[in-house]
């Protein structure tokens, strides 16, 4: 994780939030999910609608991983606002 963050976490007498620590520890492994749309593409059965379907999952996956990585975040700014408070 990165030094810096934490130490300013603990300035304040607070620990990082555990789903902003699961980012910060993940964040590298996220281009795999890359991955995820060529292999929907490869393994769907009816070629027709292979690209739509591949469109589609990778929208989903995007979405999801985009509002993970807000709430990961923004919640130490939550937390520690709920412990400055």
């Amino acid at each position: 994780m990165v030094p810096g963050f934490a130490a300013s976490y603990q300035g304040f007498g607070a620990e990082v939030p555990t789903i902003t620590h699961l980012l910060l520890v993940t964040y590298r492994g996220w281009g795999l999910f890359a991955l995820f749309v060529p292999l929907v593409w490869w393994i769907w059965p009816d070629p027709r609608t292979r690209g739509l379907v591949g469109l589609i999952a990778g929208s989903i996956l995007a979405l999801l991983l985009l509002a993970f990585g807000l709430w990961a975040g923004y919640a130490p700014y939550f937390a520690l606002a709920a412990h400055v408070t």
